[in-house]
């Protein structure tokens, strides 16, 4: 007699997501004095034509800029960070795209 086992397995659909937002580059080191620059995109799905605003919190300096704050498919958003007033170290910050 054959034996015979049944495996039970899960596929998961979900919702894809409106838009991916992208960041370049991810890592950076300047010197101090140097304005740190990053840029900003996102990749929008088939259905997505919004679009969105950019804001950062918990950068070193109080001297940033981006521009231009929204942003949509194709479009380039450059975030300026300037470095005279910051002390030598590494730090964290977070580049926010909510979409409007």
């Amino acid at each position: 007699m054959a034996i015979t086992k049944t495996v039970t397995v899960r596929l998961e659909v979900t919702e894809a997501p409106d838009f991916f937002p992208e960041v370049v580059p991810t890592v950076l080191s300047v010197v101090k004095g140097v304005v740190a620059r990053y840029l900003c995109s996102i990749v929008a799905n088939s259905t997505f034509t919004g679009q969105v605003r950019l804001t950062v919190s918990g950068a070193p300096s109080a001297d940033i800029t981006v521009a231009p704050d929204v942003i949509g498919t194709g479009d380039v958003a450059e975030i300026s960070i300037g470095t005279t007033d910051v002390d030598p170290g590494t730090f964290d910050f977070q580049v926010t795209f909510e979409e409007i």
